[in-house]
C-alpha cells in the first residue's frame, strides 16, 4: 500500500476521533484498514515461512 493510502487512512482516523466522520467515511476507513491488515498478515506469514 502506498504512503498516500496510509495518509488517507490517517486522515479518516482523525475525522473519526473528532466525531466528524460521515457513515461513508467510516466504511471507507474500515475497508482500508482491513486491506492494510490483510497485507500485514501476508507479510507475517511470509516471514514465518522464511524462518522455518
Amino acid at each position: 500500500m502506498s504512503d498516500q493510502n496510509d495518509q488517507k487512512l490517517a486522515d479518516l482516523a482523525t475525522k473519526i476521533s473528532q466525531d466528524s466522520a460521515s457513515d461513508a467515511e467510516y466504511k471507507e476507513f474500515f475497508k482500508g484498514l482491513n486491506a492494510r491488515l490483510s497485507e500485514i498478515n501476508k507479510k507475517v506469514k511470509e516471514v514465518k515461512e522464511n524462518n522455518k
